[in-house]
């Protein structure tokens, strides 16, 4: 079966037997009708494990094998900050011996694999692999940049924890002495920008110095400390080997972060009326009833055999609307596929308006309420037959000079030009989103959205009374830093009207939504 895409317009033929119920079904002017006010406030922060890189950047020059740890206790040391974090999901180390050369010993860059780590380690242990001797810093150093600026890391947050560990003082064969120093500040700065460009929340340098048996000269006595300030980190001292693990866990600690939310954008729907065209009522698009609110109005449906008062007329878990959007579904007949429906296919996970298996059919990530990140959900682009699956807020189908994301807040129709007197009559009409309180890394924001046309809904059994129109208030936040979002609706939101001589009840006016009235 053919999943393709195939976009409805917002306007239908139907033929004029079928349009008995047109009195009730054609929304009339009634003055001006529902202001919805409120507030609402973002995603309150979130505990979130950082995915941390830790570089052991280890100085295995004769000296340090020899005299300042001949035991290894800084290998040791490693190894169980390594197993500490074996368990962790989100840390990765990566392993760099170096002496008067540098070489990467965990050959893929950072890794959580307990075997290569291990084993990255033996190799740097043994004295067989022992580089040429010296304390070239330059190299390790830079050795360290091009680590980090290999990684392919995906998460939105990062920190990067380079701990360097030496008994010496730098050389460098290609340099003067006097000049060691500024190319060595000039790396630790490339390091501090290789981390930059992986969009890193913080990248550190940590110097641990054995210093039991050293001698500093004076043109390097203020040398390791500077390169831990310039990195961001911290300068140690260790006059004991066997003491290094303690002051390795104090560096080597992977942190939680609270991950804050900002507001993307607001729309409010009222899913009962809406603007299209009906070819056998009028040549002009006119504000029509939808019982079901699935985005077929109800002389469509009675048109297309389907039921005005039931979403899913057919009971295979798609709603009538989304199966006229795929190829080869009919809506009248229940089409379940062989395999059957998945745990998840009646729930909409990401809360977008759809369920897991209308996105599955429809070709959208039933994770993420906005597939193609346009600032506008996928439940409302199906019901407003614009193109979830490619940013398209900016773009304006039926040229009439209003952008898709603005025909969508004003509850207009993207694909048919209403004209101007129709749109000055039925868009809705925003008074702006206002920002009037921000505590704790989370924003509240007071909205208010006037002129919401209201229909004569016929009672729906179990669903609704007579009169009952359906508004949802779906405001959209994400991470900040970060691309996807989420949707926030409001946990209910019907409101009940009566007429009186065909107008509505002028003591319904305003339809007010505190915090708590919106589903975290």
């Amino acid at each position: 079966m053919s999943n393709a895409r195939v976009l409805v317009p917002m306007f239908f033929v139907v033929a004029a037997a079928s349009c008995t119920d047109a009195s009730l079904r054609v929304v009339q002017p009634m003055g001006n009708d529902l202001k919805v006010s409120g507030e609402f406030c973002t995603s309150a922060p979130k505990s979130m494990n950082v995915s941390t890189r830790i570089a052991f950047v280890i100085d295995n020059s004769n000296s340090m094998r020899q005299v300042s740890d001949p035991d290894g206790d800084r290998f040791t040391a490693v190894e169980r900050i390594v197993d500490a974090y074996a368990g962790a999901d989100n840390v990765e180390s990566a392993i760099i011996c170096w002496a008067n050369t540098a070489t990467l010993e965990t050959a893929g860059g950072f890794t959580k694999d307990r075997a290569e780590l291990e084993a990255a380690l033996a190799s740097c242990r043994d004295a067989q692999n022992q580089r040429d001797d010296g304390t070239n810093y330059i190299a390790a150093l830079a050795a360290t940049r091009d680590l980090i600026a290999a990684d392919g890391t995906e998460s939105e947050r990062v920190d990067y924890l380079v701990e360097l560990i030496t008994d010496g003082m730098p050389t460098a064969d290609d340099l003067e002495v006097e000049a060691i120093p500024g190319r060595i500040y000039n790396e630790v700065g490339l390091i501090l920008d290789a981390g930059a460009d992986q969009g890193a929340g913080r990248t550190r340098l940590d110097v641990l110095l054995f210093a039991a048996y050293i001698q500093v000269p004076d043109l390097f006595i203020d040398l390791l400390p500077r390169m831990a300030t310039l990195g961001g980190g911290s300068f140690l001292q260790v006059y004991d080997p066997s003491l290094v693990l303690d002051t390795l866990q104090a560096l080597a600690k992977a942190e939680i972060w609270l991950q804050s939310f900002e507001l993307r954008d607001l729309f409010v729907v009222s899913e009962n009326v809406r603007l299209t065209r009906v070819d056998s009522v009028a040549a002009e698009v006119q504000a029509y009833i939808d019982t079901d609110g699935d985005g077929l109005v109800d002389l469509a449906e009675l048109e297309l055999g389907t039921a005005p008062d039931d979403r899913d007329s057919d009971a295979d878990g798609a709603s009538d609307l989304v199966e006229l959007e795929v190829e080869n579904r009919d809506p009248t007949l229940a089409e379940l596929e062989a395999s059957g429906h998945d745990v998840d296919d009646a729930l909409d996970v990401d809360r977008d308006g759809l369920n897991g298996y209308e996105e599955r059919l429809l070709g959208l990530d039933p994770q993420n309420p906005d597939t193609d990140n346009d600032a506008m959900p996928d439940g409302l682009e199906v019901l407003f037959a614009t193109d979830p699956l490619r940013p398209d807020d900016r773009a304006d189908y039926d040229k009439d000079n209003v952008a898709n994301i603005d025909e969508l807040k004003q509850h207009t129709n993207p694909r048919l030009d209403e004209g101007s007197d129709l749109r000055r009559d039925f868009a809705y009409r925003s008074a702006g989103v206002t920002l009037i309180e921000q505590a704790e890394s989370r924003s509240c924001y007071s909205f208010a959205v006037e002129n919401l046309r209201l229909g004569e809904i016929p009672a729906v059994p179990g669903l609704r009374a007579a009169g009952g129109n359906h508004i949802e208030v779906i405001f959209i936040d994400k991470p900040v830093g970060g691309p996807r979002v989420t949707t926030h609706g409001a946990c209910a939101a019907t409101t009940a009207m009566t007429y009186r001589d065909g107008r509505r009840d002028p003591n319904r006016v305003e339809l007010l939504m505190d915090r708590d009235a919106f589903c975290d």
